[in-house]
């Protein structure tokens, strides 16, 4: 089941992606792209997050992490494993796969990258994010950090999928007095908003376009 879905979401994601479209229906304001934002904007910083796939109980699964708390802007959110690029990561790529087994303890070399998404600009952190999707043969053992990872969420792909776990919802934004009301997902009765929600939302989007994944 799994190699056949990552065989074709391959070749799905060699084509022109959804990319801005996509994000625009999970974002709850105008934002800049990537592109815009790197010819646009100083002091921009590069990072890079892992949607992992992985066989679970007879289905095909992805899994958030809830961040630890912190005196930041993410504190707590949702989020796809992943962080800074750092000196030595030789690409984003590298950084993607150095992040995911820092905060949970999975191998990197037991993580097959199938491709990568549109990136996201994340205007609070003043991160351009670059999200891969990767998938293990065996469903991964976790051993997250603590101080980074609050929760390990595992999220069975048909539950991503179904139409109802799109919602809105209000949340507090640091740069604004009053919650504002954003599209999310929810799942495992977590909500999803923001840069996470927009990747989400683009994986979707490809997935959608081939039938024969979808029944997978």
């Amino acid at each position: 089941m799994l190699r056949e879905f990552t065989k074709k979401l391959k070749k799905q994601l060699s084509q022109d992606l959804p990319g801005v479209d996509a994000h625009r229906k999970m974002s709850s304001c105008l934002r800049m792209t990537a592109e815009e934002a790197l010819k646009r904007k100083k002091n921009v910083r590069l990072s890079a997050v892992m949607l992992l796939l992985y066989e679970n109980e007879g289905s095909i699964h992805t899994l958030l992490i809830q961040r630890s708390t912190y005196k930041g802007v993410h504190s707590a959110q949702m989020a796809l494993p992943g962080g800074g690029k750092e000196p030595q990561d030789i690409d984003l790529q590298h950084t993607a796969l150095r992040e995911t087994e820092e905060e949970l303890g999975i191998c990197r070399h037991e993580i097959n990258i199938i491709g990568q998404m549109t990136k996201v600009y994340i205007p609070p952190s003043r991160y351009v994010v670059a999200p891969y999707i990767g998938y293990m043969e065996n469903k991964p053992s976790f051993s997250p950090d603590p101080h980074e990872v609050a929760e390990v969420v595992q999220v069975p792909l048909k539950e991503l999928f179904a139409p109802e776990t799109i919602k809105k919802t209000k949340v507090n934004v640091s740069r604004v007095k009053i919650p504002i009301k954003v599209p999310c997902f929810e799942v495992q009765q977590r909500i999803v908003w923001g840069a996470t929600a927009m990747m989400l939302s683009e994986f979707c989007d490809i997935v959608n376009r081939d039938a024969k994944l979808m029944s997978l």
